[in-house]
């Protein structure tokens, strides 16, 4: 018997044979590699994947291409333990066949689950919230979800501008999604199953256990050789026995943040409009509510901070306040100058003018004038001030 090895782009050495002898020949392809899915790859309880594990589709497509000879995609769906194990066990499979779905671009399967009545607001609201408009979603850059759509349907350019989801936007919205993130697999042979919550990644039960089960998995197969997934089925194992290499891709969810917008007189704005700016693009944008604080969400891999513009309502051209706002102060290189700035104070300028500022606002430490820093550090009561300003779970933006 002669072995011939095929490499993961597909080659292999050439062989001189004799014509005139029967020759039997053994193809070896390379063991499969497993990609999954983890984090918060899914809400509980739904089937559509989340909006933060979206960037996993170019890890993926990257896999693919370093792996040329992948000819099937075996999809395997899981469920955490809460539930009975009938309904984790469909949930699971419905989770892997609307990503079957998802690949082939089958836009019919994914009308039909909403024609169905298995999926409804929440999946449209999840598609409203991963397609991207000028670097963020449109749901993150509208103040309402009907204006989110007519933004949508007004981008379109074919649809009715009437914010309502009807039959025909979500239909498009189904179309961009698959064009944004499908592209580079509806040519692979794709077959999927469910196993329900059979194989956590770990016996203990909390949360954060819990969404690393409700997980997705791709088996990259060579050579159109894996295995046919019957539904139910009990060769996961055998699977999983077989994978040469697992790649890891960690979901993590998006973060709504609040931001209470004040102006020159450090009195709260009303309606303000506001821009967020992530490296120079805009990733949200809106109005205030009633009380001036605005709201927007932030990417899944939260970066350190983003920069705030706003303005009172009647501003309609420019921005008269510009803040950088740090989303967790306490885990920067320097908290004490991040809780400043989030204040609207000028650290970065000059730190013990920045504090002295603040304890003059706040009339602590100051006897008869404001200490500022003591030994590079501020002083208790002014530090006790922070903290509590801080506690409260809410970031705070002064002119």
């Amino acid at each position: 018997m002669i072995e011939i090895q095929i490499d993961k782009d597909g080659k292999y050495q050439p062989l001189t044979l004799d014509v005139d002898q029967i020759h039997v020949i053994r193809v070896l392809w390379p063991d499969p590699i497993l990609f999954r899915i983890r984090g918060v790859a899914y809400d509980i309880d739904r089937t559509f994947l989340a909006p933060a594990a979206l960037e996993s589709f170019e890890h993926l497509r990257s896999l693919r291409r370093a792996n040329r000879a992948v000819q099937k995609i075996l999809i395997v769906g899981h469920a955490d333990p809460s539930g009975q194990a009938q309904h984790n066990l469909e949930l699971s499979h419905k989770r892997a066949t609307s990503m079957r779905a998802f690949l082939r671009r089958d836009e019919t399967d994914w009308l039909d689950r909403f024609d169905s009545g298995d999926w409804a607001e929440p999946e449209e609201d999840a598609l409203l919230l991963s397609l991207p408009k000028y670097g963020a979603s449109y749901l993150s850059q509208s103040s309402s979800r009907e204006d989110a759509i007519r933004a949508f349907q007004s981008e379109d350019g074919t649809l009715a501008v009437d914010g309502v989801l009807g039959p025909n936007t979500r239909k498009a919205l189904i179309r961009s999604y698959f064009s944004t993130y499908g592209e580079g697999f509806s040519d692979l042979a794709i077959d999927a199953t469910g196993v329900g919550e059979e194989y956590p990644l770990s016996s203990q039960h909390t949360e954060e256990v819990c969404t690393d089960d409700r997980r997705i998995e791709f088996f990259l197969h060579f050579g159109n050789l894996g295995p046919a997934a019957s539904y139910p089925t009990k060769a996961y194992l055998q699977w999983t026995q077989q994978v040469a290499e697992v790649h890891d891709f960690i979901a993590m969810s998006e973060e709504t943040v609040e931001v209470l917008l004040h102006d020159g007189k450090k009195e709260p704005i009303a309606g303000a409009r506001f821009r967020v700016r992530l490296d120079g693009a805009c990733i949200a944008e809106g109005d205030a509510d009633d009380e001036g604080i605005a709201r927007f969400r932030v990417p899944a891999q939260n970066p350190e901070h983003v920069t705030l513009d706003w303005s009172p309502p009647s501003r309609s051209e420019i921005y008269d306040y510009t803040c950088r706002v740090y989303l967790d102060p306490d885990t920067t290189d320097d908290p004490l100058q991040a809780r400043l700035s989030n204040l609207g104070y000028r650290p970065s300028t000059d730190l013990n003018a920045a504090v002295s500022a603040f304890q003059h606002e706040f009339e602590i430490d100051h006897a008869p004038m404001p200490t500022g820093l003591v030994q590079g550090s501020p002083p208790q009561d002014t530090q006790a001030r922070l903290d509590a300003i801080f506690s409260a779970n809410r970031v705070s933006a002064v002119s």
